[in-house]
């Protein structure tokens, strides 16, 4: 689409970082064949995982118990948790097209526009006169009306 004025866009480079994950497993379902005695048992799961091609490869490891007889366990169960985190921010420079024929002189054209200082001076300059003109007008009128004498009814 051809448009008549350049148009200017922002332009950003893509910093990246790793996601801070960790493996969230549920807590182990194990059960003797002496239903009197509870077994000791713990969810380990690896610490170097690849958290986007599967879920965490965690197993349940119970301690030896000869009052528990054979363990069994259901199988583990265990999801990603996952946080953002501390990232460096995209750096974005406002670019713009070029138009047909760029002004290329070393003097900057937008100069005497943007410096909000010279116009503050104009403004200054313009009070000053105004109260000094304003002060001849009223000493002009004073001594008018001095020499005319009081207004009488």
């Amino acid at each position: 689409m051809t448009t008549c004025h350049p148009m200017c866009s922002w332009q950003c480079d893509d910093p990246q970082c790793r996601a801070d994950c960790k493996a969230v497993p549920e807590s182990p379902v194990c059960i003797c064949t002496n239903p009197t005695v509870q077994p000791k048992c713990v969810v380990r799961c690896p610490v170097d995982m690849c958290e986007m091609q599967t879920c965490p490869a965690c197993e349940t490891v119970c301690e030896p118990n000869e009052a528990c007889g054979a363990i069994s366990c259901e199988q583990t169960v265990a999801a990603w948790a996952c946080r953002k985190p501390a990232c460096t921010y995209p750096t974005c420079e406002l670019m713009c097209e070029q138009p047909a024929c760029p002004y290329v002189g070393s003097v900057d054209p937008w100069a005497t526009i943007s410096k909000p200082f010279s116009w503050v001076w104009i403004v200054i300059l313009c009070i000053v006169f105004l109260l000094l003109t304003l002060r001849s007008l009223c000493i002009v009128f004073l001594r008018l009306t001095l020499r005319s004498g009081p207004i009488r009814n």
